[in-house]
């Protein structure tokens, strides 16, 4: 098992293993849940925000077996670096055929979560993922690991979108800051952060 930083000729694989694991997540849901292809518009998505966000000013981890298969992927944002709703409305050329005016709903869901954001430095872990048939075999782990051991002593902030991965980031020592609210239908995300080391 190797971890190591998202290339261009990784995007296609690494949004397909993003896209596959977001389908049924209730945090898209939200978004996604009423597109005739929700899974091709995820994909769309990741491709765009690897190769115009992550990629050139964030930090793309991606974890693949000795064959080379896609078996998790972190995205995040450095400190001082902030995507935000507005990416989403930069992209919309490209994304307005998958996504329709679900585009415009993904970008006002982004602008209600930021405002639960630190307002000092911190790292921003936007997403993790493990291919669905990879799962159990401690690749989360060890992709958040590695992300937490390149922060250091800085805060790392993210939201916990399923009780599963919020049992995951308490281990790791994240501390529950409550539930961002939502005005749709479906459980809350839960804003964790894992304070600086002073």
């Amino acid at each position: 098992m190797n971890i190591r930083a998202v290339t261009e000729s990784d995007i296609p694989g690494a949004a397909a293993v993003l896209a596959a694991a977001f389908a049924h997540d209730p945090s898209f849901g939200r978004v996604i849940g009423n597109l005739e292809n929700p899974e091709e518009a995820l994909d769309a998505l990741f491709r765009a925000q690897l190769r115009t966000q992550y990629i050139p000013r964030g930090v793309a981890d991606i974890c693949e077996d000795e064959d080379g298969e896609v078996l998790g992927v972190a995205l995040w944002e450095r400190p001082g670096t902030t995507f935000g709703a507005g990416s989403y409305l930069r992209l919309a050329s490209e994304l307005a055929r998958v996504f329709g005016t679900g585009l415009v709903k993904l970008a006002v869901s982004e602008a209600q979560a930021a405002k639960y954001h630190p307002e000092f430095p911190h790292w921003y872990l936007y997403t993790l993922v493990v291919a669905p048939g990879a799962q159990g075999q401690g690749i989360g782990s060890q992709l958040l690991e590695h992300g937490l051991t390149r922060a250091g002593d800085d805060a790392v902030y993210l939201e916990a979108t399923t009780q599963g991965s919020a049992r995951l980031y308490t281990r790791l020592g994240f501390v529950p800051l409550g539930e961002i609210p939502s005005k749709d239908a479906g459980p809350n995300e839960l804003a964790m952060w894992k304070p600086p080391v002073v």
